[in-house]
């Protein structure tokens, strides 16, 4: 999994508790190309808390794609255009995928050094598993 920035700080409790709030973890798209060769990434995960605007977080991605991204043919437009929109709306939410990660991490470093979770963490995980996440673009 890629690293998680924005996060910095905050406990496994904290993180549940800013997702129930509305946080979200997010990726943003960026394009370089070089005439013939058109590159299209994904950034790190972003995690996003409940009330931030994830522009600060995307606008790097995305002048870097305007700067850089529109040079390949026939790619380079499309997937800069591309790339330009999804961080405008906001990038692509990824909080499903990445919390699937963490409970399947939880559950293999549990089995294998025997330190279940707390009733704590896994009502909060089942809480999180419930509730809807939009899939991003």
């Amino acid at each position: 999994m890629a690293k998680i920035k924005n996060i910095e700080g905050l406990s496994k409790s904290d993180v549940i508790r800013e997702l129930e709030q509305g946080a979200q973890f997010v990726t943003f798209q960026y394009c370089i190309s070089i005439i013939f060769m058109t590159y299209k990434k994904s950034s790190d995960v972003y995690f996003v808390k409940a009330g931030e605007s994830s522009f600060r977080f995307g606008f790097k991605y995305t002048l870097l794609t305007f700067v850089l991204g529109w040079w390949g043919i026939p790619w380079g437009p499309i997937y800069s255009l591309g790339s330009i929109v999804m961080n405008i709306a906001g990038g692509k939410v990824v909080t499903k995928e990445v919390l699937s990660s963490i409970i399947q991490q939880d559950a293999t470093n549990s089995n294998e050094y025997g330190s279940p979770q707390t009733t704590e963490t896994f009502e909060a995980k089942k809480r999180l598993r419930k509730k809807s996440y939009n899939s991003g673009f």
